[in-house]
């Protein structure tokens, strides 16, 4: 009988720096009815061997190497792998609050997707007692890329999903998708779902790598190609005309005019 609460997917390539911080910050939370999948996407540094470590040291610790495929592969295979009731995709560079799985785990019964809020870099995790907010799955898709509306986010590592939605739907990550693949997933989950709590509280810690696929910007062509994909994708996701098609569609011009830009006026794009 599978008694597990919630499995913790990991892709993990070239992570060795911060991978161990990673790992003690989620560790430090055992109270918690979970289980950890790493999954090493081919690493070439120290980051098998950590995973590794960990493993033999950890019984909860499960650990899958493939060749470098991609986070979204990866990701996929976490989810195959996984026996949870919940689902909860962390990137192997960030950190979370030492009350992370127990504020988001508190009432998730209720609810079909819960998100915190989360600091940057030089930010501190801040764990004072806010508000939690409760809205519609409806609401919260339509203002994903709203700036006015900040928390209502596709970032995919502050949330915490249903086992069961995603294997019902067969729900995975696009493969080939560089940037913005965890966007296009939370838009389909959504797309199922009926309300979604915020907690308004700094749980997670999310670090910016300069040599990520975010923020490599030598990578520019891959990054704009994979948003313009994204952008017409998700229109299958929305209703004409509501504020999300509207924002897709500004999105699918703007990043087009960009690439044609680059693509007439750099000889190296």
């Amino acid at each position: 009988m599978n008694n597990t609460n919630l499995s913790i997917i990991i892709p993990v390539y070239n992570a060795q720096k911060y991978l161990a911080a990673a790992l003690e910050s989620i560790i430090q939370t055992k109270k918690q009815n979970y289980e950890l999948i790493l999954i090493d996407d081919g690493s070439t540094d120290e980051s098998l061997k950590i995973c590794e470590q960990y493993n033999k040291q950890f019984p909860f610790i499960k650990v899958i190497h493939q060749e470098n495929k991609g986070v979204s592969e990866a990701r996929n295979r976490g989810i195959e792998a996984s026996k949870g009731k919940y689902l909860f995709f962390m990137d192997a560079d960030d950190e979370i609050s030492s009350s992370f799985l127990k504020k988001m785990l508190l009432t998730s019964d209720e609810y079909d997707m819960v998100e915190c809020l989360f600091a940057k870099d030089e930010e501190e995790i801040d764990e004072s007692v806010g508000c939690p907010e409760v809205v519609t799955a409806n609401v919260f898709k339509r203002n994903l890329l709203n700036t006015d509306f900040k928390n209502y986010n596709g970032y995919l590592c502050n949330k915490i999903f249903l086992s069961r939605i995603i294997k019902k739907y067969n729900l995975s990550f696009l493969s080939g998708i560089t940037v913005w693949e965890d966007l296009l997933f939370i838009m389909e989950y959504l797309t199922y779902c009926k309300r979604v709590r915020i907690v308004k509280e700094k749980l997670y810690f999310y670090r910016q790598r300069k040599n990520s696929a975010v923020h490599d910007y030598t990578k520019l062509n891959t990054m704009l190609k994979s948003k313009i994909s994204v952008c017409k994708k998700a229109l299958k996701y929305t209703k004409p005309f509501d504020r999300l098609f509207n924002d897709l569609i500004y999105w699918y011009i703007r990043y087009n005019l960009s690439y044609i830009k680059h693509k007439i006026l750099d000889k190296n794009f």
